[in-house]
C-alpha cells in the first residue's frame, strides 16, 4: 500500500476519533449529555460475572492483534533498531489504550448495544455528528483504517516467512525478492490463504476474528514463556524485573487462549488441527535442508573425489536451421568438444524431423534428438553418458 495513503488514512481516522472523544467528554463534563443506562435484557443467574468477564476479555483482546507486526519487522527499523521498535510499540499501545478506553466508556455511558447491521463505532459517530457530512467522513476514515489494517499482515508475514526460510524452516523461495523488491512469494501465499479462509468461513468476521486472535495469543504465550527461560539462563542486569514483566505477559496471554478455547471453540478448533500439521511440515523442511547440507559438506578426514575432465559438451536448442541457429552452433563448436543440437518436440512431425536431420547431417559433430519427455538431463545421461 502507498505510504502516503497509509499516513493520510491513519491521520484522518485518528483526528475523527479524537474529535468524537473530546466532543462527548465536553458534553458529559458540562452536563449537556445525561447518563443512559443500558436496559436489562433477560434474567440474571448466579456465577455469570466471571463468564461475562472472560467473554469480554477474549473478545476485546482481538483489538490487540497486530502488535506482533512490529516485533516481526524489527530488522526494517533504523538504528538503534531495538530502541526505535520499542518506542513505536509504546506509542501504538498508548493510542490503542486511549481509543479503546474512550469507545468503551462512551458505549457504557450512552447504553449503546451492538446490533447485527450497525457497529458500535457507527452508532457513537451517529450520536456525535448526526447524519451530516462529518458522520460520513468518520465512516470513510474507519473503512480506510481497516484497509490499512489488512495491509499489516501483507507487510509482516513476508518478513516472518523470510526469517523462517533463513533458518531453513520454510522453502528458500521465500528468501527471494520480486520485481518490486518485496518478498512477493510470501505475499502471494498469504493472499491465497486469506481467500481460502474467506471462502471456507463465508466471510464471517464473528468466526474469523477468534481464529485470528488465538493464532496471535498462542505465539504470544510461547514467546513470553521463552523469554522467561532466556532470563533464567542469562541473568543479565535487572533480569528479575524482566522476568516479572514476561511472566505477567505469559499469564495474560495464556488466560486469553483458555478463554478463546472455552467461549469460541466452534471458531478456533481448526487452529489445533492446522498448526500441528504446519509445525510438522516446518520440521520436515528443516530436516531436508540439514540432510542436504550434510551431504554437501566437505569432511576433512575424507579426501574430496576429483574428476578429470577431458573436454566440454555444449547443447544448443534448435527449432530449424536458420542463420541464427548456424551462428549459435558455430560458437558452440568453438567452446566445446562435443556439440549437441537438440530439437525438443512433444508432437510427432515426420516430415519436419526428416528435414531437420538432413540439414544437420552436413556436420558429423552435430546430433539431433527428438524427445517426448521433460526429463531432458536424464535422457542425455542415458544417451551420451554425459
Amino acid at each position: 500500500m502507498n505510504r502516503q495513503a497509509f499516513d493520510r488514512s491513519s491521520l484522518l481516522f485518528h483526528c475523527d476519533d479524537v474529535a468524537v472523544d473530546w466532543l462527548w467528554i465536553f458534553n458529559i463534563v458540562t452536563g449537556r449529555t445525561a447518563y443512559h443506562a443500558t436496559a436489562a435484557v433477560g434474567t440474571s443467574f448466579a456465577g455469570a460475572t466471571p463468564l461475562l468477564f472472560m467473554l469480554a476479555f477474549s473478545s476485546g483482546s482481538s483489538s490487540l492483534t497486530g502488535v506482533e507486526a512490529i516485533s516481526n519487522a524489527v530488522p526494517n527499523f533504523k538504528k538503534p533498531k531495538a530502541k526505535n521498535a520499542a518506542a513505536t510499540l509504546g506509542i501504538m499501545a498508548l493510542i490503542l489504550g486511549l481509543f479503546f478506553g474512550g469507545i468503551t466508556f462512551m458505549s457504557y455511558w450512552f447504553g449503546v448495544i451492538p446490533t447485527a447491521h450497525v457497529t458500535v463505532l457507527s452508532q457513537i459517530g451517529e450520536m456525535a455528528f448526526g447524519h451530516g457530512l462529518l458522520f460520513y467522513v468518520f465512516q470513510v476514515s474507519t473503512a480506510m483504517i481497516l484497509a490499512v489494517a489488512v495491509n499489516t499482515g501483507f507487510s509482516a508475514f513476508p518478513q516472518l516467512a523470510y526469517n523462517l526460510a533463513k533458518d531453513k524452516f520454510m522453502p528458500h523461495i521465500y528468501l527471494d525478492k520480486g520485481d518490486r523488491l518485496s518478498y512477493s512469494n510470501g505475499i502471494m501465499s498469504l493472499a491465497i490463504g486469506a481467500v481460502l479462509l474467506v471462502i471456507i468461513f463465508n466471510g464471517s468476521t464473528e468466526r474469523l476474528i477468534p481464529l485470528y486472535a488465538i493464532g496471535v495469543f498462542v505465539p504470544f504465550t510461547l514467546s513470553q514463556s521463552g523469554m522467561i527461560k532466556h532470563w533464567l539462563s542469562h541473568r543479565e542486569g535487572h533480569w528479575q524485573g524482566k522476568i516479572a514483566i514476561n511472566f505477567v505477559g505469559a499469564t495474560i496471554s495464556a488466560i486469553l487462549v483458555v478463554s478463546l478455547m472455552v467461549l469460541h471453540f466452534g471458531s478456533v478448533w481448526p487452529y489445533f488441527i492446522i498448526m500441528p500439521i504446519l509445525i510438522k511440515l516446518f520440521l520436515k523442511i528443516n530436516q531436508h535442508y540439514r540432510l542436504v547440507a550434510k551431504q554437501l559438506r566437505i569432511i576433512s578426514e575424507q579426501p574430496v573425489k576429483r574428476h578429470a575432465y577431458t573436454g566440454s559438451t555444449v547443447i544448443v536448442m534448435v527449432s530449424n536451421l536458420t542463420r541464427v541457429t548456424a551462428e549459435a552452433v558455430d560458437y558452440a563448436k568453438s567452446i566445446g568438444d562435443l556439440v549437441i543440437a537438440m530439437h525438443v518436440s512433444f508432437d510427432s512431425h515426420p516430415e519436419k524431423e526428416h528435414k531437420l536431420s538432413e540439414e544437420f547431417k552436413k556436420n558429423s559433430r552435430i546430433f539431433v534428438m527428438l524427445i517426448f519427455t521433460l526429463h531432458i538431463v536424464r535422457l542425455l545421461n542415458q544417451q551420451y553418458a554425459l
